[in-house]
């Protein structure tokens, strides 16, 4: 049984996550339209629409044609996902979380494009369609199950994509396969029994046996996994949580990250949950309320930065570039207003990073 969110068309999409601050919708020059998060914020995620954005994608008509992982967080990060508070004999399968990028299949005029989070055209979506073509049985799968309704969400790995973890060989790997319109996910059972036939590779899964001492012996039996990212535990109504390794976590130097530089990073690149989530295990929570009060000073100042340049192109004062350009050329964010007023895209994430982030102290918090 799903238990999530019914998505079918755009309109009533966005008319369920309403105006969250943090989410864009992006439309491409086909006319498809990516939505998901820019930045990680708790406050963004109370909404079970919002969790879809994660690069949920609809066509032109407004219908959705690709869904890919919903939104979730990990082990003892909020309240939701603390160790205590969950039912692990409801567990159904515990799957590797592999070290790369998740890569969806949208088919568009018959040609299956392979798209990140966020974009057709990022790097790593434009290695993956490149390695990854027609004659590929990962774009033939894919070719397939979209027909049928349904999202293949796989793991790009490669030397050229190499986050922590080495993987020797390019390869697009199988993770979960998702119906479009319902959000379920299909069994272990049945997503194995596809790969094979289709001679797709598919991600790897644990044996996990339920006893009254909960997580204990799992984290006992996993404690010296080294070259690892870590686990991704679903349970029976098809949420997930995920558990990093010691080895990943100390290599990733999320221990380090103690500057309020580099917990502001940390928010734009994405990673803050991971530090949050150590924090609460070594139970820290001066610390854990010093990175929620920077995490809010770094989402309400971008929030801050979108609503100024978006109030000043609604004044619609000119309507030709060089008369806006002449009034503004003197504007701390005039390229990102001359984005704006030509149509353009702009990246507030880089925009921060090259201009406030230096406002952030380096002294440690």
């Amino acid at each position: 049984m799903s238990n999530f969110p019914t998505i079918t068309n755009l309109t009533e999409f966005k008319s369920q996550v309403g105006d969250i601050k943090g989410i864009e919708f992006k439309t491409n020059e086909y006319g498809y339209t990516v939505a998901s998060y820019y930045i990680l914020e708790s406050d963004v995620f109370k909404n079970e629409y919002a969790r879809e954005c994660r690069g949920i994608t609809f066509d032109p008509s407004g219908n959705v044609v690709s869904r890919p992982f919903h939104k979730f967080f990990n082990l003892n990060e909020n309240q939701f996902t603390q160790e205590g508070n969950l039912d692990w004999s409801s567990v159904t399968s515990v799957m590797d979380k592999m070290d790369g990028s998740m890569i969806t299949p949208v088919l568009i005029d018959g040609d299956v494009i392979f798209k990140t989070k966020r974009s057709f055209t990022s790097d790593e979506a434009n290695y993956a369609n490149e390695k990854f073509f027609y004659t590929s049985n990962q774009y033939k799968f894919s070719k397939f199950m979209c027909k049928q309704g349904f999202t293949p969400i796989f793991e790009l790995t490669s030397r050229a994509n190499r986050i922590v973890c080495s993987y020797k060989q390019p390869e697009l790997t199988l993770l979960a396969i998702r119906n479009n319109a319902t959000g379920e996910y299909f069994s272990r059972d049945e997503l194995v029994r596809l790969a094979v036939g289709w001679e797709v590779p598919f991600v790897k899964s644990f044996i996990y046996e339920y006893n009254e001492s909960g997580l204990d012996w799992f984290k006992q039996s996993v404690i010296n996994d080294t070259n690892k990212e870590g686990y991704v535990f679903q349970f029976s109504d098809g949420q997930m949580i995920k558990m990093k390794t010691n080895w990943y976590m100390t290599l990733h130097h999320v221990v380090t990250f103690t500057t309020e530089r580099n917990v502001a990073e940390m928010v734009l690149s994405e990673q803050v949950d991971d530090f949050k989530a150590y924090i609460a295990s070594i139970d820290e929570p001066d610390m854990l309320e010093t990175v929620n009060r920077i995490e809010s000073r770094v989402v309400s100042e971008i929030n801050g930065i979108i609503g100024e340049v978006n109030a000043i192109i609604d004044l619609k004062e000119f309507d030709n570039p060089k008369d806006f350009a002449l009034k503004y050329r003197s504007h701390p964010m005039f390229y990102l207003l001359m984005n704006l007023f030509k149509a353009k895209d702009n990246d507030y994430v880089d925009y921060f990073l090259k201009y406030r982030l230096k406002a952030y102290s380096t002294e440690c918090v």
